[in-house]
């Protein structure tokens, strides 16, 4: 599986978002990741919460994401450089018109 470069991999990964995804891609929680954290530690620091809930985890993070599970529940947590709140189209589509 391909390493997530943005946690943990490149030296200036102290900004990006921090979110809380259900299955489906509907955002249940979302923060800002702190400069003074990091990305990768503030994924530790933010699978510490869900799992301080009840939450267990699949996975240990390591690849810039988590899948837990709580009774009959997934999410998945993250951290992305991407906004999540951002609905712009993340990729180039030769076909469709310029706006």
């Amino acid at each position: 599986m391909r390493h997530n470069r943005y946690c943990g991999y490149l030296e200036q990964t102290n900004r990006g978002y921090l979110v809380a995804f259900d299955l489906q891609w509907n955002i249940i929680e979302s923060r800002r990741v702190d400069p003074g954290l990091g990305a990768a530690a503030a994924l530790a620091a933010f699978v510490k919460e869900f799992t301080a809930r009840g939450w267990s985890t699949e996975t240990e993070g390591s690849y810039g994401f988590v899948f837990v599970r709580r009774g009959g529940e997934r999410m998945l947590l993250e951290v992305t450089p991407r906004d999540p709140h951002d609905v712009s189209t993340q990729s180039f589509n030769p076909y469709r018109p310029p706006t």
